[in-house]
């Protein structure tokens, strides 16, 4: 690593190793890989400013900073062969071969072969020595420098050229602009090679640069995240068909991949690979055929006991069992086994806690359990257990332990040496050091985890480095850290923890983590179970499948010496033997362990760990005992030895070796071959010597046992490498090359091995293993488990291994010749070779493409990327246009070209072995969750994807990405201020978005919405969006430009406080400006490539020719410091100060609003009247200055918020109101859709809430000043009482009368008036913020339908709702001064203006005389007397007096000000005329005076006066214009009293707006009769009350049909149903709630292709095609009225029944007469499979029924018999007799139950996995011929017409039945019926042809 920084200037902190050698993380600035791939040059590399504590995430870094990946390779000075010509340009885009091709290519390449193989054989060579010298002298001279071949390696396999640290640095940091950008780069590198973004040299090294870290490998995928690719073998092998085409990409290039593993190659989760070749595997040396050994100069200085790569874990096992290693480096080894790394705080090694600490040699930890299991308990591990695995909507799968040492735990055991900001960072926000264990025995009883090995080898740990910290205190029998970890040590190393810790290694590493072993000792772990779908670089690693033999101490009974023997009889005489000393060690050696001495003795710090026990063997001498003759044969042995312990440990021993090592025991005949191959043994030098003495050295050479001999004999080595040498020479360098191929064909052979058997593998495994001891170990495991091995696979990895090949020939066993990349991936071989999909194909050029562009975007970034010091922010900032222009160019072609790429690819499927979607869908996922993509991609690939997953997929996996595309947040820009980023470009496409977004609210695609995910998906998850935009939630309100900057000053400016307000550009206003921009510099900055493409739908009148809207320039770049700066107009230091007093509270109406106010993203559908029951804020206390400071101050700050509006609102309604029109229209789309009972319940219900939302906050209670509103009823005031909110709730109140007029006016009677009063009720204990808004939205929504309602209705409604329930409520709510508004005198004002205005336009729509006798007295009165309590004049007539309140009247003298006054009276004066007026004002005298104050507004000046006119100083001007809308202007002082002046065209216009406006429409689907009884009685039911109750109100009449009704199927968007008829017909109705209930609608469609009655129908819902039934089959289209096709029933055994599988399968089952079940592939009409049912006559198939999910298949037959099929291979699962009469219907309401009924009147629920009966239903003795699912009932209909109802989670209930009434159905009988779950309707047919809708 220090090479690195030295010669490339990198900081030390900026460099990480990773895991591969050579391969380091690395942090550097954009502008240096800016320049490096623009320019080619270097420039230094910048040091990132902050500390690095850890190592950060790419997204903690900054948008500045890029990770990257750095791999070095040294330069070596060595020769090597010249790298094999390349082929040519290699071609992605080429064809597979056909069929003749094919077979030309393979008869080409095996003549060739066969040739070669013939004339090696038959040829005479009589080179001599000489030749071949000059041969090897001819070859020397053409090889090249090793250097020069690896630049080519380079040059070649990325295309980029190599710069030289020192000739190409450039002096200062900018690119040249002169210099162009090398694309050829990009389209060079194969998609699945890792981007390279440069390539530097330096005198020792080349250093190559890729791009973006991307942190997962797939070794980390088959380690920690196996559940990805163990759901299929498709994943796999498309994992396989990507290494392929690498390599065969490489190949045509004259290269290799090389050796790589499976750590080479990283993956995101959408499984596009990306490999880091090795690119030293191409440079071949000659003399040895090797590949170049670089490591070297990269050895880095580690224990090389630990990790030395010749030894197995098979190995370390046995020596740690026969006591050769210490406990402590074998659980270290099995931790590095295990993938943990030492240097990772969340992967940290682990060991065991060994004792509590509460003396030095006590209380032992039981290692039988998990740390876990200890500290929590068995009882609670047992109820988290069972709650979770008994709890079915739980989504986390049964575990016992979460993990075995988590993060924080591990920060807390380092605590004291780790800095607080790590600290922080993970374990709490605030650093607390009360909350860390103070002593080491606490922190073994808090902590639930396991130990760390600091505290076994590292005193450091213990000394705090926080000054706040204490030291972590050690236990009182150790001196200090030191002593405590020596003594800790020690207990480790104990006899007790060596003689247990086999079992802690079971729980930990071993068999007890799977199976019933890990339930039964509590340690079911989560991450092995819960089959995550993300990758993850930790987790629990098994590393045996067996029981771990435990350790074996040293004895006297247990050496490799035989012991000493005693006899209790007489005393042994013991002599020393120097007798066959060397068969003695030869036999001492052979007893060890399998470890070979050489390997033993090449750790050079064993003596530190274990003992000298080979030593001891040598020194110690062999004893033998003299023992008298008749003793000879006794033996006595010590009491307490056992021999069978020995033995059981030696087998346990040997059991655990064979089926974890795959080492069997071996055999005597095996021994002797051992024996023969050492040749220091005396007995194979006794065989040498009995060999023929007649010197017959020549035939004894060649015998194996000879060379087995002289294996390790020094001049017998020389002479086999001289041998090869002599047969390399004879080599061609394109033999070598070829064999280098083929080799790399054996490494993927090893990949595929490790991709499907990483478990078994596991444990062959080495550190730090090279490619042969892989492929031994891979071969090891074909050997051992060929069966486990996948059939696709098993005979790929033959061939790959050259099992199957002909090695003089080079043929397989197949004809074929060797195999090469290019063979095993041409489609005609598919089905001999590599199984692959024929789809694959397609599949990778689509994602192939994806990946290009993704490139072609990333370059753009490095390319565009620029640092702006704030002096060339207008260059930049046109730059910045340009670039964001050609990124949505390209994602625009990105998502198209993938579109037309996958056309024909996403359908529905059947049998198929490829799920194309599961492949591609990971992909679409991202394309919907990026946002320059994610609109258009839904456009064009929703409905393909969703056709191709189904209902249920597409809600799992693509409801989340969807909704996401209608969350638009808008102040993403306030959050990116507030960000820790460096100065830097940063751009939304705020305007971009929401233009696009106009589609998504488009009833075309919420048609695809509906049908894709349902419609009750729909509603309970998208009608809430579109409500929010209909109320301008999803409009943009400002638009960022695109060039800007941050700083720690605009971080202190903007996140200080919340008002990010100021959308101006008044002089005075704090705007945000661009400096030289204007709008000629917009109109010359739009180029075509910025144009925004708009969709175009029928009849919309979108322009697609209009470019990109105008940025609106908000924001100021100081060319000086680059930051953003508030600016300030006249009187700066004033107004600022003001300000910030201001936007100190909340509460203040003068405040600016947050930005977060602009989206509104509340959830409409959680919203409630009662929601926001938040204190009453305080608006007084802010305004403690004078009331003439506060008149001023608040006119200043309204005025440049007035500004602001008018700028904000002028300049972008033109095109923000886009989004809300087309939501307002789709809602009406819907409601027609819909019907009246899904409209309340869902649309009108949530439009009132929405309607509320619209006056909450103070930005939408501020005064409107848009002087272009339309003349609508919403925007007429009297009292100048428009508020900003009244624009946002237009398009509401537009949707709520719409739909009033659709369904009647009962719907403002029966549910907006209602909503109204109880909303009205809720404010008389307290108002809250959310309360404040529904007032003023309720007086709105009054005032909106005056003209919705007839004379009559409003005259009924008068009196007791609107003015008892309504007006008198708010009238006596502004009058009390027992609260205050939460938005202060702001709320109590715009409430009493728009009372005002209702009462005047109440006044105009009843009449004079009416108002004057139901409204003047005592409404308007009272309203009048309430400026008596602002002004302090009691009414001596009220004896209810309030006790008063400063607040409130405070508020109350802010409100109603002489403005108030003049606003109120004058209307009412000039409609009511002057007598009534006297007679209802009894305070005449003080209104008169107030309105003569406002006219006249400096005759008075008192203070109390003054204070009047706070409110209305800043629109005075306003008041006085001449507008439609307002009164005032004609109305003149004539000494003390007003004279009015005529103006007939206000008054015109008043009458026309409140007029009544639904007596010209006619509706046939307005409620009346039944239908609005049906109506009333639903909205008036809860919305949990789901449960089905049958009223028997009829509601319409379908009639058509001539015979009786067969079926009826009911489509999920219950609009629509279709009937099958013996009358030989099929047809398609309406359902629309038209008449009162005796209509008797016609059809809409009828199918009259059969020929003979139609007895069953069915719905393929994945090809939206209706399937009928009359013997034969019919395939046709309902939405379109044609028929797809037809297949004819055979002549013997025709259809009876047919039924569809779930989407996505297009699968069709008939059920025949002859028991048997036919499959029907409907995309070519045609059957694909059948499946007999019976051996025996069992009868037809009388029912069918599938499983939700499709698992199964449940057939009934007329003979009673139940027979169930998987529903994927058909194979029978159980069969059992279900009744002795015939079954007449099935419903499968759940995978787990099947429900029948019978002829012997039985309605059973049985077990579907076992057969068994779960219960019988109670049931009227008359069979069930209906049987249907409604959620947790069951409704059945028996031939007596009754319909029943069972609750199916309680059946022990009492059940329901209902006799149908004859006026409500027809004569005649139930023959069948169908539910509409969502309505809560039953359509029941007949045998007269009638269907009758019944509620």
């Amino acid at each position: 690593m220090e090479y690195i920084c030295q010669e490339l200037n990198i900081p030390r902190k900026q460099i990480k190793e990773t895991t591969t050698k050579n391969r380091f993380k690395c942090i550097v600035h954009k502008n240096f890989l800016k320049v490096l791939i623009k320019s080619k040059k270097i420039v230094n590399i910048r040091v990132y400013p902050g500390a690095i504590d850890e190592w950060p995430q790419l997204k903690e870094l900054g948008s500045n900073w890029e990770q990257i990946y750095l791999v070095a390779y040294k330069k070596l000075n060595q020769k090597v062969i010249p790298l094999q010509k390349c082929k040519g340009e290699p071609n992605d885009n080429e064809l597979p071969l056909t069929y003749s091709q094919q077979l030309f290519q393979v008869q080409q390449i095996n003549h060739k072969n066969l040739w070669k193989a013939a004339n090696k054989k038959y040829s005479t060579d009589n080179d001599t020595t000489t030749s071949t010298k000059q041969f090897a002298d001819s070859i020397m001279s053409t090889l090249a420098p090793y250097d020069l071949m690896l630049r080519e390696v380079i040059t070649r396999m990325y295309g980029c050229p190599i710069i030289h640290y020192k000739l190409d640095r450039l002096k200062n940091d900018s690119a040249s602009d002169d210099l162009t950008f090398n694309c050829h780069q990009i389209e060079m590198q194969h998609v699945n090679q890792y981007p390279l973004l440069g390539a530097i040299e330096s005198n020792s090294h080349f250093y190559l640069l890729y791009q973006s870290v991307i942190e997962n490998s797939l070794l980390d995928c088959v380690s920690y995240s196996p559940a990805i690719l163990e759901k299929s073998y498709n994943k796999n092998m498309f994992i396989i068909y990507q290494l392929l085409n690498l390599q065969k990409s490489m190949h045509e290039k004259g290269l290799v991949v090389g050796d790589i593993d499976l750590g080479d190659i990283y993956l995101t989760e959408n499984l596009l690979l990306r490999v880091i070749p090795k690119l030293e595997s191409n440079l071949i040396k000659y003399e040895c055929n090797d590949r170049i050994e670089t490591n070297e100069h990269f050895e880095q200085p580690s224990n090389l006991f630990l990790t030395n790569p010749q030894i197995s874990l098979k190995d370390y096992c046995q020596m740690w069992c026969t006591g050769q290693l210490s406990n402590f480096d074998y659980l270290t080894i099995l931790n590095n086994f295990a993938g943990r790394r030492i240097d990772s705080a969340d992967y940290h090694h682990i060991m065991p806690w060994v004792t509590d600490f509460s003396s030095k040699n006590g209380n032992w930890r039981d290692l039988t359990k998990t740390k876990y299991r200890l500290t929590k308990g068995d009882a609670q591990l047992d109820i988290t257990y069972q709650h979770i695995k008994n709890t079915a909507e739980n989504t986390a799968a049964p575990h016992h332990v979460s993990d075995v040492l988590s993060e924080i735990t591990f920060y807390v055991y380092m605590a004291r040496k780790t800095p607080k900001s790590v600290l922080c960072r993970h374990v709490r926000p605030k650093f607390v050091a009360a909350e860390y264990p103070a002593s080491i025995k606490r922190l073994q009883e808090w902590t639930p985890d396991e130990c760390i090995p600091e505290f076994f080898n590292d005193p450091s740990v213990f000394k705090s480095i926080h000054e706040d910290l204490q030291d972590l205190e050690v236990p009182t029998w150790s001196t200090c850290p030191e002593d405590f970890i020596i003594k800790h040590r020690e207990a480790l190393e104990s006899q007790y923890v060596s003689e247990n810790l086999h079992h802690w290694i079971d729980l930990t590493f071993g068999y007890k983590l799977s199976g019933k072993a890990a339930v039964k000792a509590k340690n079911v772990v989560l991450s092995l179970v819960d089959e995550h779908q993300k990758l993850c670089q930790r987790g629990v690693v098994q590393l045996f499948t067996s029981h771990h033999p435990p350790k074996q101490f040293k004895n006297q009974w247990f050496q490799k010496v035989p012991p000493r023997i005693n006899s209790s009889e007489m005393r042994r005489r013991l002599t020393r033997s120097t007798e066959d000393l060397s068969m003695d060690n030869y036999y001492a050696m052979e007893g060890a362990s399998s470890t070979p001495p050489s390997r033993l003795s090449s750790s050079p710090r064993r003596s530190s760990y274990m003992p000298h026990q080979s030593e001891s063997i040598e020194r110690s001498p062999s004893y033998h005992v003299s023992v008298p003759r008749g003793l000879e044969k006794t033996i006595t042995l010590p009491s307490n030895y056992n021999p069978l312990h020995q033995l059981k440990a030696v087998e346990n021993m040997g059991n655990f070796i064979s089926k974890t090592f795959y080492q069997k025991p071996s055999l005597k005949s095996d021994k002797v071959n051992q024996q023969l191959e050492n040749p220091l043994t005396c007995s194979f030098q006794n065989y040498l010597h009995e060999r023929d003495s007649d010197n017959a050295f020549t035939n004894m050479m060649f015998l194996k046992t000879y060379e087995a001999s002289l294996k390790d004999n020094k001049m017998y080595q020389n002479f086999k490498q001289r041998k090869q040498e002599v047969l390399n020479l004879k080599k061609h360098f394109k033999q070598l090359q070829q064999e280098n191929r083929a080799n790399e064909l054996r490494i993927l052979g090893c990949i595929i091995i490790e991709l499907f058997m990483s478990r078994k593998l596991r444990s062959l495994t080495k550190e730090h293993q090279t490619f042969e001891e892989r492929y031994e170990s891979c071969k090891l495991l074909l050997k051992n488990e060929e069966f486990q091995i996948p059939k696709c696979v098993l005979y790929p990895i033959k061939l790959l291994f050259g099992m199957t090949i002909d090695e003089e020939c080079h043929i397989t066993d197949l004809g074929l010749p060797s195999p090469t990349a290019d063979q095993l991936l041409q489609p005609m071989l598919s089905n001999l070779l590599i199984p692959f999909p024929d789809n694959f194909y397609k599949i990778y050029a689509a994602i192939k493409s994806l990946s290009q562009f993704e490139s072609a975007i990333k370059m753009l970034e490095f390319y565009s990327f620029y640092d702006c010091d704030g002096k060339n922010c207008e260059k930049f900032e046109a730059q910045d246009k340009t670039r964001v222009g050609i990124h949505r160019k390209i994602a625009e072609c990105k998502v198209k070209a993938f579109s037309v790429l996958t056309e024909g690819l996403l359908e529905p499927v059947s049998y198929e072995r490829l799920n194309v979607a599961e492949i591609l869908l990971p992909h679409i996922i991202d394309m919907f969750q990026n946002e320059e993509t994610g609109i258009l991609s839904a456009w064009y690939l929703f409905d393909s994807v969703a056709t191709a997953i189904g209902i249920e997929n597409t809600k799992k996996f693509l409801l989340a990405p969807i909704l996401g595309l209608y969350d638009v947040h808008y102040d993403d820009r306030a959050n990116f201020f507030n960000s820790n980023y460096d100065t830097t470009l940063r751009y939304t496409a705020t305007s971009f978005r929401s233009k696009k977004a106009v589609k998504l609210y488009h009833h075309s695609f919420l048609l695809k919405l509906i049908v894709r995910f349902g419609l009750k998906c729909f509603l309970d998850n998208f009608i809430s969006m579109l409500i929010e935009a209909a109320g301008g939630a999803k409009d943009p309100e400002i638009e960022f430009p695109y060039h800007l900057h941050d700083s720690p000053q605009v971080e202190s400016q903007i996140s200080s406080s919340k008002d990010f307000q100021v959308y101006s550009e008044g002089e005075g206003s704090p705007t945000l400006i661009s400096p030289g921009s204007n709008d000629d510099d917009d109109k010359t900055m739009s180029s075509k490539i910025v144009q925004d493409e708009m969709f175009e739908f029928d009849n919309d009148e979108s322009d697609t020719n209009a470019a990109i809207a105008k940025i609106i320039d908000q924001f100021d770049m100081k060319s000086e410091t680059g930051s953003i700066d508030l600016k300030l107009g006249h009187c700066e230091a004033d107004e600022a100060e003001e300000e910030k007093t201001a936007s100190e509270d909340p509460k203040s109406p003068t405040i600016a609003i947050p930005s977060s106010v602009f989206k509104r993203g509340i959830a409409v559908a959680s919203i409630g009247c009662e929601i926001g029951s938040r204190k009453s804020n305080d608006s007084f206390d802010l305004l403690s200055k004078t009331p003439l400071d506060r008149d001023d101050s608040r006119s200043k700050t309204e005025d440049k918020s007035s500004s602001s509006r008018t700028r904000s609102k002028s300049h972008g309604r033109s095109r923000s109101t886009r989004i809300s029109e087309m939501s307002a229209e789709s809602l009406l789309w819907l409601s027609h859709r819909l019907g009246p009972v899904l409209t309340a319940r869902y649309i009108t219900k949530n439009l009132l809430k929405m309607l509320t939302l619209c006056y909450v906050t103070q930005e939408n209670l501020l005064p409107s000043t848009n002087l272009n509103l339309p003349a609508n009823i919403g925007f007429f005031s009297v009292a100048d009482g428009q508020v900003v909110g009244d624009e946002n709730a237009l398009k509401v109140l537009d949707c709520l009368t719409s739909i009033a007029a659709l369904f009647g006016e009962h719907f403002i009677l029966c549910q907006y008036l209602p909503h109204v009063t109880e909303l009205v009720a809720l404010c008389k204990k307290k108002i809250t913020t959310t309360l404040e808004g529904g007032l003023i939205s309720c007086i709105q929504l009054i005032k909106f339908v005056i003209p919705c309602l007839s004379d009559a209705t409003i005259m009924e409604q008068l009196q007791d709702n609107i003015l008892k329930n309504i007006i008198k409520p708010v009238i006596r709510l502004l009058n009390s001064t027992h609260f205050v508004m939460p938005s202060g005198f702001l709320a109590r004002g715009v409430l009493a203006r728009k009372l005002i205005d209702l009462f005047y336009v109440l006044t105009v729509r009843i009449g004079t005389e009416i108002a004057r006798e139901h409204l003047c007295v005592p409404h308007l009165q009272r309203f009048f007397l309430i400026f008596d309590k602002a002004y302090g004049i009691e009414d001596p007539n009220d004896s209810n007096t309030e006790e008063m309140r400063e607040k409130g009247l405070d508020e109350l003298k802010e409100v109603f000000t002489p403005s108030l006054a003049h606003s109120a009276y004058l209307p009412f004066v000039r409609q009511l005329g002057e007598a009534i007026m006297k007679d209802t004002i009894k305070n005449l005298e003080l209104v008169l005076n107030l309105c003569h104050d406002y006219e006249v507004p400096n005759y008075i000046n008192s203070d109390s006066i003054e204070s009047m006119k706070i409110q209305d100083t800043s629109r005075l001007n306003v008041d006085l214009i001449d507008s439609p809308h307002s009164f005032g202007t004609n109305v003149s002082i004539v000494g003390n009293r007003l004279d009015f002046q005529s103006n007939e065209n206000q008054t015109t216009t008043i009458v026309d707006l409140v007029a009544y406006k639904l007596q010209n429409i006619t509706s046939n689907r307005q409620l009346k009769g039944n239908w609005l009884a049906y109506w009333t009685h639903e909205i008036g039911r809860p919305d949990k009350d789901q449960s089905f109750n049958l009223k028997q109100i009829k509601l319409q009449t379908f009639s058509g049909h001539t015979n009786s009704i067969r079926g009826i199927l009911c489509l999920d968007n219950e609009n629509s149903f279709m009937s099958a008829s013996k009358d030989k017909t099929v047809k398609l109705w309406s359902l629309r709630s038209e008449g009162d209930g005796s209509k008797i609608s016609p059809c809409q469609f009828t199918y009259t292709g059969h020929r003979k009655s139609v007895h069953s129908l069915a719905f393929l819902e994945s090809m939206r095609l209706a399937v009928s039934c009359d013997s034969g089959i019919h395939l046709w289209d309902p939405f379109v009225g044609a028929q797809v096709n037809q297949i004819e029933g055979q002549r013997y055994t025709p259809i009876s029944i047919v039924r569809t599988f779930p989407g996505p399968s297009s699968l069709v089952l008939a059920g025949t007469a002859d028991s048997t079940i036919k499959v029907i592939d409907a995309r070519i009409a045609d059957y694909v499979l059948e499946w007999k049912l019976t051996t025996t006559p069992s009868g037809s198939v009388r029912c069918l029924t599938v499983a939700p999910s499709g698992n199964w298949i449940a057939v009934g037959l007329s003979a009673g018999q139940i027979v169930m099929l998987d529903g994927k291979t058909g194979i029978i699962q159980a069969s059992w007799k279900a009744s002795e009469g015939e079954l007449l219907q099935m419903q499968a309401p759940n995978d787990n139950e099947l429900i029948t009924s019978s002829l012997d009147n039985s309605v059973s629920v049985w077990n579907a996995q076992t057969g068994s009966l779960m219960y019988n239903l109670k049931s009227p003795a008359e069979p069930a011929h209906c049987l249907r699912v409604n959620g947790n009932e069951l409704i059945v209909g028996t031939p007596a017409n009754r319909i029943g109802a069972y609750n199916l989670m309680q059946h022990d209930h009492p059940y329901n039945y209902t006799k149908l009434r004859s006026e409500a159905f027809s004569k005649g009988v139930l023959t069948t019926f169908s539910l509409l779950p969502l309505n809560r309707l039953l359509l029941a047919g007949n045998d007269s042809g009638n269907i009758i809708l019944l509620c």
